[in-house]
Order: structure tokens, then sequence, then C-alpha cells
């Protein structure tokens, strides 16, 4: 099978499923919790397997600032050095995802 390459909309639908949720809640204003660590991981898997800008990625999320999509990137980076089951986690999406 040829590798598809990745879309923001395919890395959204696959974070949706895996954590209960809608797209439309990781596009929305909610910071709940449940719905921060989720929408935080999605941005970080767009930056990793896309060629999105941080202004793309904040702009595919809600039309949210850049500095929210460095910001997710940099911590959900720093807190995968840390925590096993987030590793865990992130790898099982990205096998959904192919990668």
């Amino acid at each position: 099978l040829p590798s598809r390459s990745l879309t923001t909309e395919t890395i959204q639908r696959a974070i949706a499923k895996k954590f209960g949720l809608k797209i439309t809640d990781l596009k929305g204003g909610k910071r709940t919790r449940r719905v921060v660590q989720p929408r935080m991981i999605a941005m970080y898997l767009v930056r990793k397997h896309t060629e999105h800008s941080y202004p793309e990625i904040g702009q595919a999320f809600g039309g949210r600032d850049h500095s929210t999509a460095i910001n997710a990137y940099k911590k959900i980076s720093w807190q995968l050095r840390h925590d096993v089951a987030l590793q865990s986690k992130v790898q099982a999406i990205e096998l959904t995802l192919g990668k």
C-alpha cells in the first residue's frame, strides 16, 4: 500500500474517536480536561505528520492563535518523554493512522 499523506481532518477524526469526542469539541472553545489533552495531542500529531505551519494548525482548530499550537506541541513533546501512559495512547493513535 502506498503511504497516504495524513490530513488534519484524518487526525482530528482519529482523536475524536479515540477519546469519545466530536470534531466540534476539538475545534470548540471548551477547556475542560476531557477536551484539552485530546486537542493538544491532535495539534501535536498534525505538526508531526503534516507539513502544516503553526498558524495553519491554530486555524484548523477553531481559529486559535499559532502560539496555542506551539504550546500544545511543546507540552505534548515534553509529556511524551515522561509519561508512559501518554506514550502508549499516542502510539495507538499513530497505528490507527498508519504511522
